[in-house]
């Protein structure tokens, strides 16, 4: 079935909200009173981020959802003064402004009877309608939950058409590599009632997200597998309130150790560093690896990690084990630890592969006490 959102098509137009949470709620309304249950919502345009909103703010009236060309949440700068231009021309009674607006939605090579119909249809639209929902929604609260020490705070917005404090609030929490703060950490932003989370640094930001709630919509970045970690039901219908991003880390490790080898094909020994506290994750990394072609031939001993004295009784047994290069599996506690990896795989010369470029930018840095590889070939 499909309806025109209020104020538009044939659906009346009272003065009054025209925004998509308003959108949103109109759909859910019908969806409740038409007994469909979950219904799978298709968005085009203005539509689209409707639907969006459906989701997250109506959990129980939606299955899936389907954005096609979906309009921002928030407008660009270039794109904000183009709207309050038309707007302006709108008040002084021009509607041209506001046709030409319309036109350059579409191409030149787009069907001109489809041109007019839309236009006719948007152009129908009270100026007050118009006006209204080319608001942008109040501030809302976004929180930032994740495994690693603190970074900048402009960092993860950066590009992007939100200004922290202007059109967005952002409540930060860093677990600094101790695990045992997220569940905390975690009820207490539900407590908050934050609009969405965004969890970094692995798995286990999004478990204790998962576990504080159910209905604020949470967006993980992850190495590992969403569907094997129990985040979402399947790729294709992930279900619950869980969406993400998953960087697949763990089948990189084979691939890893291949490099490994390359570098030194006469090496018998490759160490892989893990951090013990991370038990299902550091077993799922060792068994990627022991997996890996490129240990044929190969012992891969196992070092565990998860203070600074260990990271550097790691680096000192590596000698006595006769290791010629370094494998640090993906984990937040080492990349809090940045530093001192850096320094100790100089220190010790021995060749290290890690997961994240910043590790081999230290070397370059005043932290890393100019220290240098004497090869670079050895980093990764």
């Amino acid at each position: 079935m499909s309806f025109d959102l209020r104020g538009h098509g044939e659906s009346d137009k009272p003065h009054g909200t025209y925004q998509v949470a308003a959108y949103a709620a109109d759909i859910a309304y019908i969806i409740e009173q038409l007994g469909l249950g979950k219904a799978v919502a298709v968005g085009h345009s203005l539509g689209g981020i409707t639907v969006l909103q459906l989701a997250a703010a109506h959990p129980d009236c939606t299955a899936a959802s389907a954005m096609v060309d979906p309009a921002p949440f928030v407008f660009p700068p270039a794109l904000r003064a183009a709207i309050e231009a038309m707007l302006a021309a709108i008040e002084a009674g021009d509607q041209e402004p506001r046709s030409q607006f319309i036109k350059n939605m579409f191409l030149p090579t787009s069907d001109q009877r489809l041109v007019e119909t839309v236009l006719e249809g948007m152009l129908a639209a009270p100026a007050y309608v118009a006006a209204n929902a080319t608001e942008e929604p109040s501030i809302s609260t976004l929180a930032l939950l994740r495994q690693r020490a603190k970074s900048p705070p402009s960092t993860w917005l950066q590009h992007r058409p939100y200004v922290e404090g202007q059109n967005v609030a952002v409540e930060y929490r860093w677990a600094e590599g101790r695990y045992d703060r997220l569940p905390a950490f975690a009820a207490d932003l539900v407590d908050r009632k934050v609009g969405v989370i965004v969890t970094a640094g692995g798995p286990l930001p999004a478990r204790a997200a998962k576990n504080a709630t159910s209905t604020i919509p949470v967006v993980f970045l992850i190495g590992a597998d969403p569907v094997a970690t129990g985040f979402v039901a399947s790729l294709a219908r992930p279900g619950g309130n869980l969406t993400g991003v998953s960087m697949q880390l763990n089948e990189l490790m084979p691939k890893r150790l291949e490099l490994l080898s390359e570098l030194d094909p006469q090496s018998e020994v490759i160490a892989l560093l893990v951090k013990p506290n991370n038990a299902a994750s550091a077993q799922r990394m060792i068994g990627e690896s022991e997996r890996a072609p490129a240990t044929k031939g190969l012992h891969l001993q196992i070092l565990k990690a998860g203070t600074e004295n260990e990271i550097a009784a790691a680096f000192a047994s590596l000698l006595q084990l006769h290791a010629s290069a370094l494998l640090v599996s993906p984990d937040a506690f080492f990349s809090s630890r940045r530093d001192q990896l850096v320094a100790l795989a100089a220190r010790y010369r021995v060749r290290a592969i890690f997961d994240e470029r910043e590790f081999v930018e230290l070397l370059d840095s005043p932290a890393s006490d100019g220290r240098r590889a004497t090869s670079r070939g050895g980093w990764v």
